[in-house]
């Protein structure tokens, strides 16, 4: 299958884009401004420019398009909202029509900041109640994909977790070199997440390829577990000592009214399509990647 992938520079399309051609895909990734090199076939292209983007997608002819790029970093589009509406939303219509003229089925990643990050464990049915810059970027370009782009699947991602191939930074590889160093960390004991490890994710996005799954799906975790539980799990996994990880409350970060406390979601419909992706526990994922080193 031809597939384009865009955001392949970064944690989650670099690692989408060599999975799928592993798999025997002809898959195509896109980056901005990335040297490489890349392990895969790439193109350059600034996903705002319409002349541009229509040039390679009919080109490619692709039959699949995955849209990972975007501007994801919750305070930096708070400072720069009209670049996250122009990476985020201007994009997402460019793509999505052009996927939309040449019945492409189209994969939009978003996330759990579309909700209002209260009371968390959403399903996909709850309706999205943004409070950040970056959730309603997020909000307005999956209406836009529903509205015009019908062969598409709209998959909300929880935090993922797991060390980079070499591309784009987790959560993960940041605690890790503190970690290695003996660093002291902080961690927030009071924000809860979904986390679902890099490698499920991967696996997750070739069956949604294979399968053309359509709708709205919510990636994440079997587990509710703040970012100080997490922190520990991957500490155990590697064999560092816990001590170096220490939990303090959200509420001590300066731009704490833009982070959300419950991103949790309900992901009894992944665990329904996909019981051995939805119930595999981080720990899985942290343990992996620390016997491979």
């Amino acid at each position: 299958m031809r597939i384009l992938v865009t955001g392949a520079s970064g944690l989650l399309g670099a690692s989408v884009c060599r999975a799928l051609c592993v798999s025997g895909h002809h898959a195509i990734g896109t980056y901005r401004s990335h040297q490489g090199p890349f392990p895969f076939p790439v193109e350059r292209v600034d996903l705002r420019d319409e002349t541009a983007v229509g040039l390679l997608v009919a080109q490619l002819r692709s039959e699949c398009i995955i849209h990972c790029a975007a501007l994801s970093r919750v305070i930096e589009c708070e400072r720069e909202p009209e670049a996250a509406l122009a990476h985020n939303v201007l994009a997402t219509r460019i793509l999505a029509e052009y996927a939309e003229r040449i019945g492409a089925h189209f994969i939009y990643l978003s996330t759990d900041q579309v909700f209002d990050g209260l009371s968390g464990d959403h399903a996909e049915h709850d309706l999205p109640a943004p409070t950040n810059a970056y959730g309603h970027s997020k909000a307005m370009a999956e209406r836009i994909v529903q509205e015009t782009c019908k062969p598409s699947l709209i998959l909300r991602s929880n935090n993922i977790v797991g060390r980079t191939s070499g591309f784009g930074r987790s959560f993960t590889d940041g605690l890790l070199e503190s970690l290695q160093n003996g660093e002291n960390v902080t961690l927030f004991n009071d924000q809860t997440r979904s986390p679902i490890h890099l490698s499920v994710m991967t696996e997750l996005i070739v069956r949604l390829v294979r399968e053309r799954v359509t709708g709205i799906l919510h990636a994440g975790g079997p587990e509710r577990l703040s970012r100080y539980e997490t922190g520990l799990r991957l500490a155990r996994a590697y064999g560092f000592p816990e001590h170096h990880i220490r939990s303090v409350s959200v509420a001590t970060h300066p731009d704490q009214r833009f982070l959300h406390r419950d991103g949790t979601f309900n992901t009894t419909k992944l665990r329904l399509l996909y019981p051995d992706l939805g119930n595999e526990p981080i720990d899985s994922g942290f343990c992996a990647d620390a016997a491979r080193g």
